[in-house]
């Protein structure tokens, strides 16, 4: 792909071709916001060109990936969207889940689990950070988030007393019906 953002060639890198097609590249301003035309004004981006232009790039760019990293700041908002860090020891990564995808989850993960997630970086446009669109969201390990939930499930029965051995019926030797 060519990073030529600007117009006017600057950019001489090899460029990333996705699926056999160059990916076409923003429409830029006609030069560099620095550099002004001998005895000219130069280009003046505004705020909402440069994010937009930045967004366009990172979209574009970069196809949907797997992040793995540690939960934090897990925040349901009344949207029903979830919004996350993903961390590891050197960085960290803003998130958000829809709430059609997150309505898939079996649980929600607890603070400093291990996950993977799924999903494409953009900016959002109104602050200019830079973000993933998580759309998918799986627990490390075997078992993963459906573990989680099920652990929970069951400390939960437990500490209703449903569990308990008290409370069990036996099973009859031939049932009859179910329910």
């Amino acid at each position: 792909m060519n990073l030529d953002l600007f117009g006017d060639g600057g950019d001489t890198g090899e460029g990333v071709a996705r699926n056999d097609v160059t990916d076409p590249t923003p429409e830029p301003p006609a030069r560099r916001p620095e550099t002004p035309d001998p005895g000219g004004e130069p280009t003046v981006w505004s705020v909402s060109q440069v994010n937009r232009a930045v967004r366009t790039l990172l979209e574009e760019t970069i196809p949907p990936i797997w992040v793995g990293g540690e939960v934090a700041n897990w925040t349901r908002a009344r949207s029903g969207h979830r919004y996350f860090t993903l961390k590891d020891e050197e960085a960290q990564l803003d998130c958000v889940m829809w709430r059609s995808d997150a309505e898939g989850l079996p649980t929600e993960p607890d603070e400093g689990m291990t996950v993977r997630a799924h999903g494409t970086l953009t900016i959002y446009e109104g602050r200019g950070r830079y973000q993933m669109v998580v759309r998918r969201l799986e627990g490390e390990g075997a078992e993963g988030l459906w573990r989680l939930a099920f652990e929970k499930l069951r400390k939960k029965l437990d500490a209703e007393g449903l569990l308990a051995p008290e409370r069990k019926r036996p099973l009859p030797r031939f049932p009859e019906r179910v329910g």
